[in-house]
C-alpha cells in the first residue's frame, strides 16, 4: 500500500515522515502472518486499517492512535490472530 500525503504530517520536517514511515512499513512487514491493508470509506474519510487472521474468523477490531500504530498494536494482540 502506497502512503498519501499526510494531513497533517507525522514530522516536522521530510526526513523525519520519511523515518516514521520506514519504520511503520518495517514493523508492518514483521508481522509474523499475512496481513492486509486497506482503505475503509467512513463518513469521516478513508480509514487505513490493517486486516489479519482467517476469513471467516469473528472480527476483532482493535483501535489505535499515533502513539501506538496498528502493527505495534496487532502484536499486541498476537494470540487473537490465528
Amino acid at each position: 500500500m502506497r502512503w498519501e500525503k499526510l494531513s497533517p504530517p507525522l514530522s516536522r520536517s521530510p526526513a523525519g515522515e520519511a523515518a516514521c514511515i520506514a519504520a511503520y512499513d518495517a514493523a508492518l512487514e514483521a508481522l509474523p502472518y499475512p496481513h492486509e491493508a486497506r482503505r475503509v470509506p467512513t463518513s469521516w474519510g478513508a480509514a487505513h486499517v490493517v486486516v489479519c487472521g482467517r476469513s471467516g474468523a469473528p472480527p476483532l477490531v482493535v483501535g489505535h492512535g499515533l502513539g501506538a500504530p496498528s502493527p505495534w498494536m496487532v502484536q499486541m494482540f498476537d494470540r487473537y490472530v490465528d
